[in-house]
């Protein structure tokens, strides 16, 4: 999971353009501008406010570098169809390296 507000569960549509398309229709800005546009104290405030606890990711991975999940569901209508939400409440990534 990258969105780290909240992510659709959902069922294939469109099987012929369900690839690589769709893994990175998320980011908002690459890892090495999201490194440089944010600190630990942005993220950590970015997910109190949201009651998420982090245990470990990599600046790269900060929330703030993705788009906001229901723009990108929008976007891939023909592609998949939610059928559920979920809003995580814990995190784990590989740290920053």
């Amino acid at each position: 999971m990258h969105n780290h507000e909240s992510t659709r569960t959902s069922q294939l549509g469109n099987t012929e353009r369900a690839s690589d398309e769709t893994r990175a229709a998320g980011r908002r800005m690459s890892r090495k501008k999201a490194k440089q546009s944010f600190t630990w104290s942005d993220i950590r405030r970015f997910l109190k406010q949201r009651k998420v606890e982090l245990i470990s990711a990599g600046l790269d991975e900060a929330p703030m570098a993705y788009k906001d999940i229901e723009e990108v569901m929008r976007a891939q209508q023909d592609l998949v169809e939610p059928i559920a939400r979920f809003d995580p409440r814990l995190v784990k990534m590989a740290p920053g390296g």
